[in-house]
């Protein structure tokens, strides 16, 4: 943590000008300012929209939009490290946005948002907990919120009633099993579990725990969960899945997954896979921990930032609001994302789609769930995650280890390798 702390002080002198949100850039300087801003294939649309908000505005401000894949941030990270030609980044979870910060890429927006009189409490913890000293380096766009997705058509053709909004993750096991058949093209799946390492800890987030606990019980059981519900022959195997690039959104919309758990976004992707499912599906509240109340799930939000070296700062920060600030917000929520702002307007916008016939009928369970933050914006975060956890899971999994041996070697790896 000193490490980054002390990068982050280098990054705050150097660039404290955009912290007062005042910057010396080209439209200060008068006359006409092109902001290249990389977007996410799905935030693309109401970006859009928000540049059309701004350009009746800000005739002078125009926005080249380069769209960026989910999980190019890597390489995003190496284009700006050389200086690439570019002013605005989308940020996903917090792994990313600790990376970019500790490498000094981004610019704090305090200042903006203290001018600009924006009511920050109204994103929560997606403001919150992308806090660092004193800091934040990104307006929140989206939030999120793991449900419990159902193929409504196999449980009506099992004759089995459709999964219940107060389920422990014990019941939601034996449903699974009860839900899975056949063999071959006939295959029935309970559910399936994607190999990223929050679907599988993610259950132990619901008791309050946190993956940098010193007691990792928690994250010892929803690992043993993951093995026991694959043992079970419930879902498909980790070593499938790998071996054929299974992923979670194809998976479901073919037709042979009874239920899986998955955040509120693969509601915007069912809705646009609308032409090739042949079936009917809905929402509920993700299943819960024995002991812990329904309706605790988790979730981390994504915003935009401004690249530390941009000289066009000011306008890139006039883009930002109108995609992530009040004005915004509704158009993101509309498209069936979680509006990281929270309001009455953004409120309704998210359920117009149900309003209007648009799956799913239980919408509502999103924004009644309560969440927890799937991992806290910390230094080397994304290793911890995305290459300790998954490692050491990924060998349960594969059956080469226990979940008390892998909660041995996170602790271990963790104290030697960071």
């Amino acid at each position: 943590m000193k490490k980054l702390l002390l990068l982050l002080l280098a990054g705050v002198l150097s660039q404290a000008v955009y912290a007062r949100g005042s910057t010396e850039d080209t439209q200060a300087a008068g006359g006409p300012v092109t902001v290249r801003a990389y977007v996410l294939q799905d935030d693309r649309p109401f970006a859009e929209m928000a540049y059309e908000r701004l350009q009746a505005s800000n005739p002078d401000i125009s926005v080249e939009f380069l769209t960026q894949d989910y999980f190019a941030g890597e390489q995003l990270i190496v284009q700006l490290a050389g200086r690439a030609d570019v002013d605005v980044i989308p940020i996903g979870n917090n792994a990313g946005y600790v990376e970019y910060v500790s490498k000094g890429l981004l610019a704090p927006l305090n200042g903006y948002v203290e001018r600009d009189n924006i009511d920050v409490s109204q994103y929560g913890t997606y403001w919150t907990g992308r806090t660092i000293d004193g800091l934040n380096y990104d307006l929140p766009t989206r939030g999120s919120s793991w449900v419990l997705y159902y193929n409504k058509n196999l449980f009506d053709n099992a004759g089995v009633p459709y999964p219940s909004g107060d389920m422990t993750w014990e019941q939601f096991r034996a449903l699974a099993r009860r839900m899975t058949s056949g063999e071959g093209n006939d295959k029935i799946w309970g559910t399936y579990i994607h190999r990223w390492p929050i679907c599988t800890f993610g259950p132990a987030l619901q008791t309050g725990a946190s993956i940098i606990d010193e007691d990792l019980s928690a994250v010892e059981r929803a690992i043993q969960l993951h093995y026991d519900i694959q043992s079970d022959g419930s879902t498909l195997s980790y070593a499938d899945g790998a071996a054929t690039n299974a992923h979670y959104r194809a998976m479901f919309t073919r037709g042979n997954v009874a239920m899986h758990v998955m955040g509120e976004w693969h509601i915007a992707q069912l809705r646009q896979d609308a032409d090739i499912i042949d079936f009917e599906w809905d929402i509920t509240t993700i299943p819960h921990p024995e002991g812990v109340a329904p309706g605790v799930s988790w979730g981390m939000g994504a915003g935009f930032g401004i690249v530390s070296y941009s000289r066009n700062a000011d306008a890139a920060w006039e883009l930002i609001r109108e995609i992530a600030g009040p004005a915004g917000q509704p158009a993101i929520a509309a498209g069936g994302f979680l509006a990281a702002y929270r309001s009455p307007e953004t409120r309704a916008a998210f359920l117009s789609g149900a309003e209007a016939g648009l799956p799913p009928t239980n919408l509502g369970v999103v924004l009644e769930q309560r969440n927890y933050l799937e991992y806290p914006a910390i230094e080397n975060i994304n290793i911890i995650v995305g290459t300790i956890y998954r490692e050491e899971i990924e060998l349960v999994l594969l059956g080469e280890q226990s979940a008390a041996e892998a909660i041995q070697n996170v602790k271990r790896r963790i104290a030697e390798e960071l």
